[in-house]
């Protein structure tokens, strides 16, 4: 899936109109847990922490799931008691709980009782199921008290296999935010700033490599390589079961219903020649259908993607790139010992394929004037946008003063990007008396508020959260 970095914010909030103007703080946030797993022998175990500081009593819970196979996702969602700088922690396959809840380690002096069942994919027996959790702390009604507009959710998952006793685990992912700015009613009035969609976990918000995606269409083999394809090594088949735990992301993971996002993969050995799929342990590389298709969520066994000749022709493993032809996904890449040698039992090994930044986004070239004025804006298609500062040249990350440090898009006129010029004693550059040399790094000059009007509706507490797409 590509995405354009000009305008997107300012269209969103245009069709916002005036009506959300006035209205208090009321930023929401969502983590996204992309990945659990529940059969007779596995459950997964989440934590939710709720580092809020108002007067929210509820979160919104929305799982995502389906038979454990690669197919459209269906949804279940509820809302559960909580409280400030509250953390909880469930057992969605009701293995190591007797609650009726599913929540596990509350101690009996706990101020929150639980109501739904967090293990409800479970009752009355685990069957194979795989899916995505969303945590939201958007209230169910829209008059409830909203959480404070700093305040975030985080978490963590366990997946136990628990007959061998193996388990891994990750961080809930949290991303980014993209805001619209909507102006007052009057020159002097605040304005609105919008959270534009917070259930968007795709490559342009992500905050450490999370996402995989498609290259760009124009985008040279080589440089495919480079920022977009993962190398991942091949343990020799006989001893190791090799895996791929593949997520499809999209712009919208909270959508009500169901889930059918789709993702396309596809093993490469080299960017020259694209039906190279694989390199032994000797160098020679081999071809193979090297494919795989998922629907919102499934596991991808690595021997299926290369074939039953180029397995034969590698007994001893060897190593490939991993890449996305179309779509974007959250994978984890498997490894999990049948004959391995090891003292007692099995284990296995379990992480999460991280490559880029944000780097679906296409390359808007910046013309900077010796006052630090954005001249020229030019879309040239390829890459991801970047700026010059001090010699060097980087993906910006926008500030919102006092409500965001890593905006991936600006919502105003003049946000700086970081990294600014500073000198040796840490002040910022100058230049011409008191001009700052630090580029407004901005996609549409025209378009967003100034650094005032935003900072006057921050103080104002007009931050709304929308559930626009």
């Amino acid at each position: 899936m590509k995405f354009k970095a000009t305008k997107i914010a300012t269209a969103v909030a245009a069709g916002l109109g005036l009506s959300v103007v006035g209205m208090s703080a009321a930023k929401a946030d969502s983590i996204l847990f992309p990945h659990f797993v529940l059969s007779p022998t596995v459950t997964t175990i989440l934590s939710v922490v709720n580092d809020d500081f108002s007067a929210l009593e509820e979160l919104h819970y929305r799982y995502y799931y389906n038979n454990g196979q690669s197919g459209q996702c269906a949804e279940y969602d509820f809302w559960n008691p909580t409280s400030e700088n509250d953390i909880v922690t469930f057992d969605m396959g009701a293995h190591f709980t007797a609650d009726a809840t599913g929540v596990l380690f509350e101690p009996n002096s706990t101020a929150v009782r639980y109501i739904d069942d967090f293990a409800i994919l479970a009752r009355p027996a685990p069957t194979p199921t795989r899916g995505y959790v969303l945590v939201e702390n958007t209230p169910r009604n829209p008059t409830d008290d909203f959480p404070a507009p700093a305040a975030k959710l985080a978490g963590d998952a366990v997946v136990v296999e628990f007959i061998t006793g193996s388990a891994w685990g990750y961080s809930a992912y949290n991303a980014s935010e993209i805001w619209g700015y909507t102006p007052g009613p009057a020159a002097a009035a605040p304005g609105t700033l919008t959270l534009l969609n917070q259930n968007d976990f795709s490559d342009r918000v992500e905050v450490n490599g999370e996402v995989l995606t498609a290259p760009l269409t124009a985008t040279p083999a080589l440089d495919q390589k480079n920022a977009f394809w993962v190398p991942i090594s091949i343990m020799p088949w006989d001893q190791m079961q090799s895996a791929l735990l593949v997520t499809a992301v999209s712009t919208n993971m909270g959508p009500n219903g169901s889930y059918a996002a789709t993702t396309s993969l596809k093993l490469r050995g080299t960017a020259q020649g694209a039906d190279r799929i694989m390199f032994n342990r000797d160098e020679r590389a081999y071809s193979g259908p090297g494919a795989a298709n998922i629907t919102c969520i499934g596991r991808v066994e690595i021997e299926d993607m290369v074939g039953e000749t180029v397995k034969q022709s590698t007994p001893q493993g060897g190593w490939t790139n991993l890449t996305v032809t179309s779509g974007q996904a959250i994978v984890f890449k498997a490894e999990i010992n049948t004959s391995f040698p090891v003292d007692n039992g099995t284990f296995n090994n379990i992480y999460q394929l991280r490559k880029g930044f944000r780097e679906s986004q296409r390359n808007i070239a910046i013309g900077v004037a010796a006052d630090g004025r954005t001249t020229t804006v030019t879309d040239t298609g390829l890459g991801r946008p970047v700026a010059t500062a001090g010699g060097w040249t980087y993906l910006p990350v926008y500030s919102i003063p006092g409500l965001d440090n890593n905006a991936p898009y600006v919502p105003l006129l003049g946000a700086t990007s970081v990294p600014v010029v500073r000198n040796v004693d840490g002040s910022v550059v100058l230049q011409n008396g008191n001009t700052v040399v630090n580029p407004e790094v901005v996609y549409s000059p025209s378009s967003f508020a100034t650094v005032n009007q935003v900072r006057a509706a921050v103080a104002a507490g007009n931050v709304i959260a929308s559930t626009a797409q």
